[in-house]
C-alpha cells in the first residue's frame, strides 16, 4: 500500500533564459555547450498534497514525468495529487518543461521520503531520464545552482556543468514576450538544419572566448556595463548559427521588433531567450528597470507580456 501524505510540500524555481548555443555538431541539432541564467520570474510551483491515490492536476505533462521518475527509481507513486500551482509561459524561452520535470522528480523524492539532493549528478539523471537537456542543460543546472550557468560537453560526450557564478542582487532583468510572436520555429523540419554548424569553428572559438574572457568575469566582479555588452555580443553571434532558419539573428521580425524597441530605450544586454519569443535586457538598478518597463510597450507599439525580475541566485525550494 502507498504511504499517503500527510502536509503540503511545495517545490518553487525560476525560469531559465538561454543566451544562445557556442558549439553545434554539423548538421545536427545537438549543443556542445552554452549559457544562461536563472531569474526569479515568473516561476514554476507545484504543491504536492495529501490524497487517498495517485493524481495530478493542471498539466498532462505532471503525469508524464511523474511516470518516468517512477519507472527510474522502482518506487510506487506516492498517495498524493501534484497540483501545478503556477508556471511561466510554455514554449517561449523560459525552459518550463524543464523546471516542471525537476520539480516533480525532487518533489516526488521529499514526498516519498528520499531526500533530493540538489547537484549536478542529480540534474544528470533527472533530465536523461525526463528526456530534458538534448541541446543544452542550462535550466537543469540552473534548477539544482542558481545563478549564471555555462555547460559543456566532457570527452565521454556528456553534458558537465562548466561554471557557475552568481550576480548581484540589485541587478534587474527585463523579459518581454510579444504576444503575436510565433512561439517555435520549424524544430521539427530536420531538413532546415542540414548545414547549421558547418564550417563554424571561428564562430565557436569567439564565443567561447566572450564566456571565459568577458561573461564570466565580468559577473564575478560585478562589472555590469562589460557584462552587458558581452552578453548582448554574444547572443548576436550565437543567433548567426541560425539565421536561414530564422531570418537573421533573432526569431523572425516581431522579436527583432522587440530587440531593437529595447536597444532604442537605451537598455543592455539585450537578447533573445532560447528560440523566443522572450526577449531581455539587463538593467543596473530598479529605477534604470522601472523607467524602460514604463515606455517599452509604446516604443514596441503591440500587446506585451513584460516581467521585471532579478537574478535566481540559489537552487530550487522543496519543503
Amino acid at each position: 500500500m502507498n504511504p499517503m501524505t500527510t502536509d503540503i510540500t511545495s517545490v518553487s524555481t525560476g525560469s531559465r533564459l538561454h543566451f544562445g548555443l557556442t558549439r553545434i555538431k554539423p548538421g545536427s541539432r545537438d549543443c556542445i555547450n552554452g549559457v544562461g541564467v536563472m531569474i526569479d520570474a515568473p516561476c514554476t510551483r507545484l504543491e504536492f498534497r495529501p490524497a487517498k491515490t495517485f493524481g495530478t492536476r493542471g498539466s498532462e505533462r505532471l503525469e508524464t514525468f511523474a511516470t518516468a521518475w517512477s519507472r527510474d527509481t522502482g518506487h510506487t507513486l506516492p498517495n498524493c495529487e501534484i497540483v501545478l500551482v503556477g508556471q511561466p509561459p510554455e514554449h517561449a524561452g523560459f525552459g518550463s518543461g524543464t523546471q516542471l520535470a525537476h520539480a516533480v522528480a525532487h518533489g516526488l523524492n521529499q514526498v516519498s521520503g528520499h531526500p533530493p539532493r540538489l547537484d549536478e549528478c542529480e540534474a544528470q539523471k533527472v533530465a536523461a531520464v525526463c528526456y530534458r537537456g538534448n541541446r543544452s542543460m542550462v535550466g537543469s543546472f540552473g534548477f539544482v545552482n542558481g545563478g549564471l550557468i555555462v555547460d559543456g560537453t566532457d570527452a565521454a560526450g556528456k553534458t558537465t556543468l562548466i561554471d557557475q557564478a552568481r550576480l548581484p542582487e540589485n541587478w534587474r532583468i527585463i523579459v518581454a514576450v510579444a504576444k503575436q510572436a510565433a512561439k517555435k520555429f520549424g524544430l521539427q523540419e530536420q531538413s532546415a538544419f542540414a548545414n547549421i554548424g558547418a564550417g563554424t569553428n571561428s564562430r565557436a572559438t569567439d564565443l567561447e572566448r566572450l564566456i571565459s574572457e568577458h561573461i564570466l568575469p565580468s559577473a564575478q566582479r560585478a562589472d555590469f556595463g562589460s557584462f552587458a555588452d558581452s552578453v548582448h555580443a554574444y547572443g548576436k553571434l550565437s543567433g548567426e548559427y541560425y539565421t536561414e532558419v530564422q531570418g537573421g539573428v533573432y526569431n523572425g521580425p516581431v522579436i527583432t521588433g522587440v530587440v531593437n524597441a529595447l536597444l532604442g530605450l537605451g537598455a543592455r544586454g539585450v537578447g533573445q531567450s532560447s528560440w523566443g519569443p522572450a526577449v531581455f535586457a539587463w538593467c543596473e538598478d530598479e529605477d534604470e528597470a522601472q523607467n524602460i518597463v514604463a515606455r517599452l510597450p509604446s516604443a514596441f507599439g503591440h500587446p506585451l507580456e513584460i516581467f521585471n525580475t532579478t537574478a535566481q541566485n540559489r537552487p530550487a525550494q522543496i519543503g
